[in-house]
């Protein structure tokens, strides 16, 4: 049984899946390649001897790396990351001698995927597997206006986006969306793969983004302000990034959420504890209230 490296066995899936059409072989490229034995989308398919392109920002990382592929030289490494703007990942491809018709990419940098993806115009990967954030619900349609560190897009901008590039949404693990160019799956994936497309994506995005009762569980650790707290930095991307609309629909939104959850609390954790939890939650209300009452938008 072949060991799953990456975080949620999507490059486990994205290998399983294409081999069925009979590619044993092909070139990988991977921006934010980490190491090679956590979280790795890379190491399955150079464990297959597949050519690989890694970007890593972290020596350590890439340290790591040349210990395990001393004698591979179908591996190239590079340490440091991609370019902060629209045609970075392009440049970088170019760059790096990379196959215009490369099988897979890896995108997850934490911050500017959308516009990295929105510059590839000359390369067209058979696959693309990109990281979006799953914090935001479907209904949120969300590009961050700059490229920055912990801003990325949601996943309903991501798939228009895709759909604009004539690429075909196939499916989702996590916060790691996958899509098929459109030639690529019509020829070859179409008759292997189940539900996709719209219908897919409708499906899988309630599965994916983010189950917001079991985050404020997970979060919680008896600290209220650590659950409402994460939200509280996802709704301030959005007042910087001049989203008032869509920050106002999530605001809403948290507001029934974090109310729900105050109903669980005192029946789960108790009426002290959920008290607690109240002022913590009438204090996000307040701020977020007068914050985006800024912007002439209220009740």
């Amino acid at each position: 049984m072949r060991k799953t490296y990456s975080q949620h066995g999507q490059a486990e899936w994205i290998m399983e899946t294409i081999s069925c059409t009979g590619i044993k072989s092909g070139q990988i490229f991977e921006a934010g390649a980490a190491d090679p034995y956590h979280w790795s989308n890379s190491r399955t398919f150079i464990d297959a001897g597949w050519e690989a392109i890694l970007v890593e920002p972290v020596q350590q990382c890439i340290d790591d790396w040349r210990k395990e592929i001393t004698e591979n030289n179908k591996v190239t490494l590079v340490h440091g990351g991609i370019p902060s703007h629209e045609k970075g990942l392009e440049d970088t491809l170019k760059k790096l001698n990379a196959k215009k018709n490369l099988e897979v990419l890896f995108l997850d940098i934490d911050g500017g995927e959308y516009q990295l993806i929105k510059g590839l115009n000359t390369y067209r990967p058979k696959v693309i597997c990109v990281e979006y954030d799953a914090g935001y619900p479907a209904f949120i349609d969300f590009v961050p206006n700059q490229i920055k560190y912990g801003w990325q897009a949601s996943s309903s901008a991501f798939y228009k986006l895709m759909e604009s590039k004539d690429y075909h949404y196939v499916k989702t693990f996590a916060q790691d969306m996958i899509f098929f160019s459109k030639e690529f799956f019509y020829e070859k994936i179409n008759h292997l793969n189940g539900v996709s497309g719209i219908d897919a994506y409708k499906h899988l995005v309630v599965e994916h983004t983010m189950p917001h009762f079991a985050i404020l569980v997970q979060r919680d650790d008896n600290t209220p302000e650590n659950g409402i707290g994460y939200y509280s930095e996802k709704l301030d991307v959005l007042i910087k990034n001049n989203c008032v609309n869509d920050a106002w629909e999530f605001f809403w939104y948290l507001s029934h959420i974090f109310a729900g959850y105050y109903q669980c609390c005192k029946v789960v954790k108790g009426i002290d504890y959920a008290e607690e939890y109240w002022e913590v939650f009438q204090k996000f209300r307040g701020y977020y209230l007068s914050e985006l009452g800024k912007y002439g938008r209220g009740i």
